[in-house]
C-alpha cells in the first residue's frame, strides 16, 4: 500500500494529474492497485498455507511496487535529487516486468 501511495504522490510532485492519459503511461492506477490486491491475496494464502506456491508468488508482486516508485522518482519535475536518477532507473529496471516474470518462472518450475 506504501509503495501505490508513494508512487501517486511523486506523480503528483512531478505536475502529473492523478487520472489522466499521462499517469496511465506511468502505470497508474491500474497496476498499483492490481499489486495491493495481489500481495494482499498473497499474504492471506500464505498466513494459512506457508508452503503455497501462489502465495508466495503473488506476495513477491511487492517488487512491482518498488520499480515503479523508482520509476515515478525519475523525470521532470521530480522531488527525488538528480544523482539519484541513475539507482531509481536501475531499480525500476530490476523490478519491473522482469520481476514478476522471473518470480513466475521460479515459482512454476
Amino acid at each position: 500500500m506504501a509503495c501505490a501511495v508513494a508512487q501517486g504522490w511523486l506523480l503528483r510532485a512531478r505536475g502529473v494529474p492523478l487520472f489522466s492519459a499521462a499517469a496511465v503511461d506511468e502505470a497508474f492506477p491500474v497496476v498499483p492497485v492490481a499489486m495491493v490486491s495481489c500481495s494482499g491475496i498473497g499474504a492471506a494464502i500464505v498466513t494459512r498455507l506457508p508452503g503455497h506456491r501462489i502465495g508466495w508468488l503473488l506476495l513477491l508482486q511487492v517488487g512491482t511496487g518498488v520499480g515503479l516508485v523508482a520509476l515515478a522518482s525519475v523525470g521532470p519535475g521530480s522531488p527525488i535529487p538528480h544523482r539519484g536518477a541513475g539507482w531509481a532507473t536501475l531499480t525500476a529496471k530490476i523490478f519491473g516486468v522482469p520481476w514478476a516474470l522471473g518470480c513466475w518462472r521460479w515459482f512454476s518450475s
